[in-house]
């Protein structure tokens, strides 16, 4: 196992491969990691703000407590990673694999999950609210207790709308 604890600031590790890294309390702000191989990793508590994990293999990683605001996670691979207690707030997870994920207690306002896979994914606890879900094959997804996504309030003046 390779233990890294830097920081890594918009650093490109498009090239990065290695199961089972530690990356845990990385600063990863703004890295290019799109297409890396990072299943297995320990990336809990790490800074990946704005990161592009876009085509990303994180199958098994761990994000637990992990900030991911704003990163382009697009047709990720995230078969049962743990992001429990993650922040995705506008994180872009359009057409990822999240089966079998576990996104307990994850922030996921704003985030973008169009046409995910999310079959079996825990998501109790979860904060939904402004979460663009259309087209996710939700097929087994539990969520219990998640903060199901509000219907949007139309304005009186819009026909059909409120009185």
């Amino acid at each position: 196992m390779i233990t890294l604890h830097t920081v890594l600031d918009g650093w490109n590790l498009i090239r990065t491969h290695g199961r089972n890294l530690d990356l845990r309390h990385a600063d990863l702000r703004g890295a290019d990691l799109a297409r890396a191989d990072l299943r297995g990793a320990d990336l809990r508590h790490a800074d990946l703000r704005g990161a592009d994990l876009e085509c990303a293999d994180l199958c098994g990683a761990v994000l637990d407590s992990a900030d991911l605001r704003g990163a382009v996670l697009k047709r990720t691979n995230l078969i049962d990673a743990s992001l429990r207690e993650a922040d995705l707030r506008r994180a872009d997870l359009s057409h990822s694999d999240i089966r079998g994920a576990t996104l307990e207690r994850a922030a996921l306002r704003g985030a973008e999950v169009w046409s995910a896979f999310i079959g079996h994914a825990s998501l109790d606890g979860a904060h939904l609210d402004g979460v663009d879900m259309s087209r996710a094959d939700e097929r087994g997804r539990t969520t219990t207790h998640a903060d199901a996504p509000q219907p949007r309030e139309v304005p009186a003046d819009v026909p059909g709308g409120r009185d």
